[in-house]
């Protein structure tokens, strides 16, 4: 811009020198231009002058400063020229200036012109609006600034690396080659305190270092992320680094690449941070977790093998309670032995619910998928119900609508105690009424053919609240109404694992006093040629 305005005045100088009348060229410039004598009379302006203070050029021509400038401008404007004539040579300033109701800042240069004698005899002046520019200046300095305080005040270490020569990085090259160059001629031009603090090493050791020299010798999984970098512009990343004392620490990376108006890289910007806590952290979680596996695997093989040492003996205990029956004469003695045969049945539930969940855990349980007779199994299912179902008087209904083939691919064994689980925990909580047993083809949310089997009683029913945590571990529904039916929250809990270990899908709708409605959904593959029915 300057040199504009210098080549402008030269420009002027000349032709005010031969002839002050050449109007049409001077109003051809688009810079204010005016011509003063020594007595700061002016000669001479063009168009852009005149239109700038909102005056004609006769307004101009022929006065001074004073005449239509107020009288601070006037003063400073006069004292610029004398100081012009007294150096004889050209000056430059800036100065806020308000014309036509408008603050702008105007550059402007002065030049002395001579006459044949080699005497000064006035000055040439060209000026510009710079007002845009200086702002626009103002604004790029003060977000340098800003950039460079959050450079220099991070609590992240940043730092810049530059190439020697900027580089291409496409099929055009030899990328091999290239690479090298990148790795040995990349240098660390410039790094804030938090980069220093992290590694840390002084200032003068690090600036000027080659990527290639703060790389351990032969590192090729860095020099295989640094390709990958070069590949993708952008690189996010966690190292192994190494302190200037030798110590070792881990640091998140993220890198960008800077590139020329060619395209051509010419570095690249990162910011790094240490989080050797975090991977410790991290390293404790697992090794927590693995010894949270081993015990649980621990746990449920113990048990597993328990199977037959607690079985045992609740079997000798329900079998000589029988048997006391036979000799004993009182009523009240029979009730005695009703009672104690009575819990240990609850009891012995109890166990085997237990080990049967813990098997299951230990995933002992493995059962292949076959076409399964619906009308078998729900005769498998209500074997064992039957005396409870007769007991309570409620009855048991059942429907099966499959279509013509009537059978379907599930694991029978698995399905069968899931199905049990649902239709005695239906018994257990419904007091009158009935229990519908439904069996029907079903499309999922995919579309895919599946198989719905429906457990429907009109027991208490399930709160709102309890709905979503009825299927999680040793829970059952609150209040005391629910508490008051015993055992220990697997029952629901083992049926969403017997079926998930299926691939099927379990839930439950319920209105609390008007009943439940517990669902299984069976996905339904192709059976393989050659499978057994």
């Amino acid at each position: 811009m300057n040199t504009q305005i210098c080549n402008s005045n030269c420009y002027i100088k000349s032709l005010t020198k031969n002839n002050l009348s050449c109007s049409p060229i001077i109003d051809a410039i688009t810079d204010f231009v005016f011509v003063k004598d020594l007595s700061g009379i002016y000669l001479k302006c063009n168009k852009a002058f005149c239109d700038f203070l909102g005056l004609d050029d006769n307004q101009i021509t022929g006065h001074k400063n004073i005449e239509f400038m107020n009288k601070n401008d006037a003063l400073f404007f006069n004292y610029m020229d004398e100081v012009v004539f007294n150096n004889k040579k050209e000056m430059k300033y800036e100065k806020w200036f308000e014309a036509n109701g408008k603050k702008v800042l105007i550059e402007t240069i002065k030049t002395p012109f001579y006459n044949e004698n080699g005497e000064i005899i006035g000055l040439i002046g060209v000026s510009r609006d710079i007002t845009s520019h200086k702002l626009l200046f103002e604004s790029l300095r003060e977000s340098e600034q800003k950039l460079e305080m959050f450079f220099s005040q991070s609590l992240y270490g940043f730092f810049y690396m530059m190439m020697d020569t900027p580089i291409r990085w496409d099929d055009t090259v030899d990328k091999e080659t290239v690479l090298d160059y990148a790795i040995h001629h990349q240098r660390v031009t410039k790094v804030n305190d938090a980069f220093l603090n992290l590694y840390q090493a002084k200032r003068e050791a690090v600036v000027g270092k080659t990527l290639g020299s703060l790389f351990v010798q032969d590192d090729r999984d860095k020099r295989n992320s640094f390709r990958k970098f070069l590949d993708e512009g952008v690189l996010h990343i966690e190292t192994a680094e190494r302190r200037v004392d030798g110590s070792a620490f881990f640091a998140e990376g993220n890198y960008q690449l800077l590139y020329d108006e060619a395209g051509r890289i010419t570095g690249h910007f990162g910011i790094q941070h240490d989080i050797t806590e975090r991977k410790q952290s991290e390293e404790k979680l697992l090794m927590a977790k693995e010894l949270a596996e081993v015990a649980n695997i621990a746990k449920t093989e113990f048990l597993s093998t328990m199977s037959h040492e607690l079985r045992t003996p609740m079997n000798g205990i329900i079998g000589m309670c029988e048997l006391i029956k036979d000799i004993l004469n009182t009523e009240e003695q029979h009730q005695y032995i009703d009672i104690i045969t009575k819990s240990a049945n609850d009891l012995s539930v109890i166990i085997n619910s237990i080990l049967e969940y813990a098997k299951l855990e230990s995933e002992l349980v493995h059962e292949e998928t076959m076409e399964v007779n619906p009308l078998n199994l729900l005769t498998h299912v209500m074997e064992p119900i039957r005396r409870m179902a007769e007991e309570k008087g409620i009855p048991i209904y059942t429907t099966i609508t499959l279509g013509d083939d009537e059978r379907f691919l599930c694991a029978p064994r698995l399905l069968q105690r899931a199905l049990l689980e649902l239709i005695r925990n239906a018994m257990k909580f419904t007091h009158q009424g009935r229990i519908d047993v439904r069996i029907a083809n079903w499309l999922d949310e995919n579309q895919n053919k599946a198989i719905r089997i429906e457990v429907q009683d009109t027991g208490i029913g399930i709160g709102d609240k309890d709905i979503e945590r009825i299927f999680d571990h040793f829970t059952q529904a609150d209040g005391s109404y629910s508490r008051s039916y015993g055992g220990i929250g697997l029952g629901l809990s083992r049926v969403k694992r017997y079926i998930e270990h299926i691939g099927g899908t379990v839930g439950v709708s319920s209105r609390l006093g008007v009943g439940s409605t517990f669902w299984i959904v069976i996905p339904q593959q192709p059976q393989l040629k050659g499978e057994n029915s």
